[in-house]
């Protein structure tokens, strides 16, 4: 039965926004003035390195926190310390807290979930923050939360072939089975594609590869709606 993965960040809701609204509230007071959608890039760089440390148990939250935030600011000539990182951290879990879910996937949701759609979420980050985004997504309501796929749980995250293995064993599922809807190529995309799974890049940023390891592309919500509506209810594509 074919399994469907759907990565959170950046896919089902724009990280970008709670973001740029901590960042108004917390570094601009700062005098730290730049591009914050720019930088929130730069940041999620170095985020997803030094994930894979804590995820492993060798360093702190805090201790990602400073790293991932202090490596991005030093490409702007700035950096913080670790009492306004903190302060930078909890205006972006307010934030968060207020992020919605499309109304197109949440129709979309349902239809999968009046069909018995084999389906969950597979994502980067510590439990209660990915959790509470989830959570805050409505996700619990299409998707039984002792099913949620969180890296912080795991003890491995995208692209380690291992959190795609325990998904695997979590879903019951084979991996020639399993479909993953991600936005991260390296994580979601690549990291899929090593594990045996079928890739569907939500490429809305637009980004030009030249290694096409993927299934599927769109950089369009309403496309990919449409494509997972034609594989996982159809039976198409």
């Amino acid at each position: 039965m074919k399994t469907l993965f759907l990565d959170v960040d950046d896919t089902l809701y724009l990280r970008s926004e709670p973001f740029i609204k901590a960042c108004e509230e917390v570094l601009k007071k700062e005098g730290i003035i730049i591009d914050y959608d720019e930088f929130y890039t730069r940041r999620s760089y170095f985020s997803d390195i030094y994930l894979e440390d804590y995820d492993a148990g060798i360093i702190s939250l805090d201790k990602m926190h400073e790293l991932r935030m202090n490596s991005a600011l030093k490409d702007y000539g700035f950096e913080l310390a670790m009492d306004k990182i903190k302060e930078f951290e909890r205006a972006y879990s307010k934030y968060k807290k207020e992020i919605v879910l499309d109304k197109r996937l949440k129709d979309m949701l349902e239809i999968f979930r009046k069909h018995q759609v084999k389906m969950t979420i597979i994502t980067n980050g510590n439990s209660d923050n990915q959790r509470g985004k989830a959570y805050a997504l409505g996700l619990d309501q299409y998707i039984s939360e002792d099913k949620w796929i969180i890296s912080g749980e795991i003890g491995a995250s995208k692209p380690n072939i291992l959190i795609f293995r325990e998904a695997e064993r979590i879903m019951e599922s084979r991996s020639e089975d399993c479909y993953i809807v991600g936005d991260n190529y390296d994580g979601d995309i690549a990291g899929g594609h090593r594990a045996g799974w079928k890739t569907i890049w939500y490429n809305h940023r637009r980004i030009d590869r030249r290694d096409k390891i993927f299934d599927y592309e769109t950089a369009d919500l309403a496309e990919l709606i449409k494509l997972l509506l034609n594989i996982f209810i159809k039976g198409e594509a």
